[in-house]
C-alpha cells in the first residue's frame, strides 16, 4: 500500500456509502475478486477513530483475509471517526448502536432486492479493539431477530469489554490520561466546533459526560 490513501490506490476496492435506517449515514471500503463469482463475506467493524481513508492497523487482516484468502471483505468506519460524525448529527460510540448497523449492513446484503446480494454468499462478522464492542450486541440482536442466522461465524479481535473499567484504569495514570487527551482531542477535532465545552486538556473525559447527557 503505496500511501495513507490506502483505498484510491486499491485495484480492487471500491469506497461505498450506505445509508441506514434512523437516517445513519455509514462509509465503508468494499473489496471484492475480479472473477465476480459469489463468496463469503466478511464485514469488518474498524477499530476506534478509524475512517475509512485510514485503517492503518486494520490494513493486514485486509491483505491475510481478502487477498490472501477466498473472502471478500467488507471494511466499515468506527462510529468515533471523524467521517461518521460529520455525516451523522447524533452523537453515538460503538456498543449497541454499532451492533445495530452491523446487523441492518448485513441483512441488506443479503436482500434479493439488491443486485450486489447475487455475488455475497455467507456473511462473517469481525471486529477490532473498539469495533469489537457491536459485535456482541449484533449477535445478541440477530439471535432474537431471526431465526436463520445471518452471520455465520464472528471474531472480535481484543475486543472492548469493560469501557468503564478500562477508562477507569488508563485515568489512574495521569500521563496517559495526558496522552489519550491530546491523541483523541486531534483525532476528532470536529467535535470541538459542534460542542464547545469539550476542552483539549480533559477532552476525553468531557466527551464521555456528554455521551452520558445524549443518551448514548
Amino acid at each position: 500500500f503505496p500511501s495513507h490513501d490506502i483505498p484510491d490506490n486499491y485495484a480492487y476496492g471500491r469506497n461505498v456509502i450506505l445509508k441506514l435506517p434512523q437516517g445513519v449515514i455509514l462509509k465503508g471500503f468494499l473489496a471484492m475478486k475480479a472473477d465476480r463469482v459469489k463468496r463469503p463475506l466478511i464485514v469488518f467493524r474498524a477499530g476506534i477513530f478509524s475512517n475509512t481513508q485510514e485503517f492503518y492497523p486494520e490494513r493486514a487482516y485486509l491483505i491475510q483475509l481478502f487477498e490472501q484468502s477466498s473472502f471478500n471483505f467488507l471494511i466499515l468506519e468506527s462510529s468515533s471517526g471523524a467521517d461518521f460524525i460529520k455525516h451523522n448529527q447524533a452523537l453515538s460510540f460503538g456498543g449497541f448502536d454499532e451492533g445495530m448497523e452491523n446487523l441492518w449492513v448485513a441483512q441488506k446484503l443479503k436482500d434479493s432486492n439488491e443486485p450486489i446480494s447475487q455475488f455475497i454468499g455467507d456473511v462473517h462478522l469481525a471486529g477490532m479493539s473498539f469495533g469489537g464492542h457491536g459485535i456482541f450486541s449484533a449477535l445478541w440482536l440477530a439471535e432474537y431477530q431471526r431465526t436463520t442466522p445471518i452471520f455465520q461465524s464472528a471474531l472480535a479481535l481484543c475486543p472492548l469489554v469493560h469501557f468503564a473499567e478500562t477508562f477507569a484504569y488508563h485515568n489512574a495514570d495521569p500521563l496517559m490520561m495526558k496522552i489519550l487527551n491530546f491523541w483523541s482531542s486531534r483525532r476528532i477535532r470536529i467535535l470541538k466546533d459542534r460542542y464547545p465545552q469539550l476542552t483539549n486538556e480533559n477532552f476525553v473525559t468531557d466527551l464521555l459526560a456528554l455521551l452520558i447527557v445524549t443518551g448514548k
